[in-house]
């Protein structure tokens, strides 16, 4: 058969009979039959024409599938093998472009069928092949169409709780966003899609991923600097620690408030150390962040009504302060949850006066100076 098909001997319905043969050896239990034949798809593939690609892409699907439900899952890595051939011969598919979409639908396939079992090496070769291939295609169809399958991935992966697949996924997409491929369409679509996940994830308080998810969320819109994603992101976020809130508690939501907060400190000493050079964006942005935390604060109040607003400002700060990975940041941890709390005094005068005796504890000491205060359009009288 290799012989004949490098020959261009070849059947209109080569692909098909191919694959009925394939799946007939796996289903008999003849496994080296069923991979020599699998061997005999390379030099098909560089015989038959590209219009042909998408009975290709079925007969691929089917194969793994099949193969999947047999617990063989050498033939998954061939396929993916097979696929990634594809995608490193760009020439196979120049006759049309849109035929990469049908190598994706298969790659989409071979990644679920990995997470599925829980095969992270698989999954980690479809990654970083994926990647140093799929860049070679410069249509924005193409990125579009990656960033669907990437989504569909990271529910998988949002299920398993695996944190090292969640950190291929960023990985990759930050390889595009490197390389000029996202606008501002792709962007949006990444974060209505990846809050949705985040969403998920939240609901499982041993599930790190939600944390994850938002936190990149907030690194691509500070990579970005522009506001209406800024916007778009900090409400998304408020969205994911609400649910949080209400599924779990404010204790075990805290973890999912941090990447919002620790994004306010960053931008707060940003603001501090650059403030006289500032065109007003960073402010504009920390304004935003602010608000939403202290509608979450407000929000932790109406949940319970045992809890002040005022409290619960101290206890962010309290818990924040506990976390290891920020014990060389407490100092900008407390300024930043003094601002916090003096914008929440600004905008909630009479609470603020009604709690005073009990928030003094937040003000001691006192890092956040008068001066660095008068920083901020949003403290100003």
């Amino acid at each position: 058969l290799k012989t004949a098909y490098a020959e261009g001997m070849l059947r209109s319905d080569e692909p098909v009979r191919l694959m009925g043969i394939v799946v007939k050896a796996i289903h008999a239990g003849r496994y080296n039959a069923a991979a020599a034949l699998l061997n005999t798809f390379r030099p098909m593939l560089l015989q038959l024409p590209a219009q042909h690609f998408p009975v290709i892409a079925e007969q691929f699907v089917l194969i793994a599938v099949v193969a999947f439900r047999a617990r063989q899952h050498f033939f998954i890595s061939r396929i993916a093998d097979y696929v990634f051939f594809i995608l490193q011969n760009k020439s196979l598919v120049k006759v049309n472009a849109s035929h990469i979409f049908d190598i994706l639908r298969v790659l989409k396939v071979l990644g679920l069928l990995a997470l599925r079992r829980k095969d992270f090496s698989l999954f980690r070769e479809i990654c970083k092949c994926w990647s140093e291939s799929l860049l070679a295609y410069e249509e924005h169809e193409v990125t579009q169409a990656v960033l669907q399958v990437w989504t569909a991935w990271l529910h998988r992966i949002v299920k398993v709780e695996n944190q090292d697949m969640f950190d291929l996924m960023v990985e990759g997409t930050w390889q595009l966003f490197r390389a000029g491929r996202l606008t501002d369409e792709d962007i949006n679509y990444l974060v209505l899609e990846w809050h949705k996940q985040a969403g998920i994830a939240c609901l499982n308080p041993y599930n790190p991923l939600a944390t994850g998810i938002l936190r990149f969320m907030l690194q691509l819109a500070e990579a970005r600097a522009d506001l209406p994603l800024w916007t778009l992101i900090i409400r998304q976020t408020a969205q994911v620690i609400k649910t949080a809130i209400v599924q779990r508690s404010f204790r075990d939501a805290f973890f999912v408030f941090v990447p919002l907060l620790d994004a306010g400190r960053k931008l707060f000493v940003m603001e501090v150390k650059f403030g006289e050079y500032s065109d007003g964006f960073r402010q504009q942005v920390l304004f935003q962040i602010l608000k939403e935390c202290v509608m979450l604060a407000a929000y932790v109040a109406r949940q319970d009504y045992t809890v002040s607003q005022g409290e619960c400002i101290r206890q962010l700060r309290e818990w924040w302060l506990e976390v290891p990975e920020y014990g060389g940041r407490r100092k900008t941890i407390s300024k930043f949850c003094q601002l916090l709390f003096a914008y929440w005094a600004k905008t909630h005068h009479r609470q603020a006066k009604k709690e005073g005796t009990a928030n003094r504890f937040l003000l001691e000491p006192q890092f956040l100076t008068e001066q660095e205060k008068e920083l901020f359009f949003f403290l100003k009288v």
